[in-house]
């Protein structure tokens, strides 16, 4: 199980940090169009069980000071990835049905990873 919430954090941050880079380099209307974005991270982890992600986000809230230096160095912070972070979970969403047979309805198991990381800081 340590593995694989390792893993799933690994990922989660991977996410976060795609959203950072495109934030940083000003591409916020790609997070306006209605068109799914294309997204780089593979969104695997979103379908591990909800007590690996828990684990996971545990996990990365006690590095939150390491992801917000990460945030930084793109020239944003974590209230800039607060405020796009619904259209990003709307295009993450995009992904996962075009993926999935059965899509995933309701809540997201890592939505609330930027609440839980301010919460650490």
């Amino acid at each position: 199980m340590a593995y694989r919430t390792a893993v799933t954090a690994y990922y989660m941050s991977l996410n976060l940090y795609e959203l950072a880079e495109m934030l940083g380099a000003g591409r916020y209307q790609l997070l306006e169009d209605d068109n799914t974005l294309v997204l780089d991270i593979p969104l695997c982890f979103a379908m591990e069980s909800e007590e690996i992600c828990r684990r996971a986000m545990r996990l990365l809230a006690r590095q939150a000071d390491q992801l917000v230096a990460v945030l930084a160095k793109h020239g944003i912070d974590l209230n800039d990835i607060q405020a796009n972070w619904e259209p990003w979970i709307k295009h993450n969403r995009q992904g996962l049905r075009s993926l999935l047979k059965n899509p995933i309805l309701g809540e997201l198991r890592y939505e609330r990873l930027p609440e839980i990381l301010q919460a650490q800081l």
